[in-house]
């Protein structure tokens, strides 16, 4: 069956619906009917139907905890609803469990020695990104606090940086399953994954912090460095995109020489750096969001 696309309005194109269907389904004139758009096919199905689901089959052949979870993660993010999954050793459904654990909705089902099957049990028909990017800049805050307050706790640090990456999985799942396309949402999908690398240099830092002591110039270019961060995403309306570029240039000038001098050159000011070009590579998104919230 063939449809002819018909110009409408300004920027705009419509279709006729086959009669039949219409009258199928019991639709009237104003009614909302859902369209999905799957594989470069735009679906439409009557109001209340449930969205497709989406399901594909895999084989796992190690037990490497970073495989599997950035191998699940991109699946997760990727809007897949039901994944069949192979096991090539039994001893692989122990840490495929801890990955599925950090994965908001994800559920184990259908357990055997050689496979099993991962559902999603969670509907997600609206969100507030906003609320879970702020969620990500408070998570990091913490984190900096923590190696402030030179607190003895590399549990405590990884369960914050963990908490990161669940929320930027689920962020980038939510804009993929939704279609959040516009300026108002799709900026987040990017921001959040600044977030996250933000938050491995941070735990990184950490890490650096228990091995040595930090100097005072270096604590002093993280002290900076943090103030650079809580001022940049605090932003999200009151944009001035050359004011911080101006700060990020010192900043980054202080960093290069604090490396150049052989006597305090560290890993902290390697750290800061990545958070730094992490930080200022967020400007054009929150540029975008503070336009999309002015329209």
């Amino acid at each position: 069956m063939r449809r002819k696309i018909i110009k409408q309005g300004i920027g705009g194109n419509t279709i006729f619906l086959p009669i039949d269907w219409v009258r199928d389904n019991n639709l009237k004139v104003g009614e909302d009917i859902e369209l999905y758009e799957e594989d470069n096919k735009l679906i439409l199905t009557p109001p209340n139907t449930k969205r497709p689901i989406k399901q594909i089959k895999i084989k796992l052949e190690t037990a490497d905890y970073n495989i599997i979870r950035s191998y699940m993660g991109g699946l997760y993010r990727a809007g897949y609803d039901e994944i069949s999954v192979e096991l090539k050793e039994n001893k692989i459904i122990q840490t495929l469990q801890q990955v599925i654990d950090s994965l908001e909705g994800f559920e184990i089902f259908n357990i055997t020695k050689d496979s099993c099957t991962i559902k999603s049990i969670l509907s997600i028909n609206e969100i507030n990104l906003k609320s879970h990017f702020l969620k990500m800049i408070y998570t990091i805050t913490a984190m900096q606090e923590t190696i402030q307050n030179k607190k003895n706790s590399k549990q405590e640090m990884f369960e914050l940086r963990n908490k990161i990456l669940k929320q930027r999985d689920f962020i980038c799942r939510s804009i993929t399953q939704l279609r959040l396309l516009e300026m108002k949402d799709f900026p987040y999908y990017e921001l959040s994954y600044n977030l996250w690398n933000i938050a491995r240099n941070y735990y990184n830092i950490y890490e650096a912090s228990t091995k040595k002591p930090i100097s005072d110039k270096n604590k002093e270019i993280l002290e900076k460095t943090n103030k650079f961060f809580q001022e940049f995403y605090n932003r999200l309306q009151t944009h001035s995109h050359s004011d911080k570029h101006i700060q990020y240039k010192t900043l980054m000038n202080e960093c290069i020489k604090l490396m150049e001098n052989k006597n305090e050159a560290s890993m902290i000011a390697v750290y800061c750096v990545n958070i730094l070009m992490t930080i200022q590579s967020s400007n054009s998104q929150i540029l975008i969001l503070n336009l999309s919230s002015q329209s």
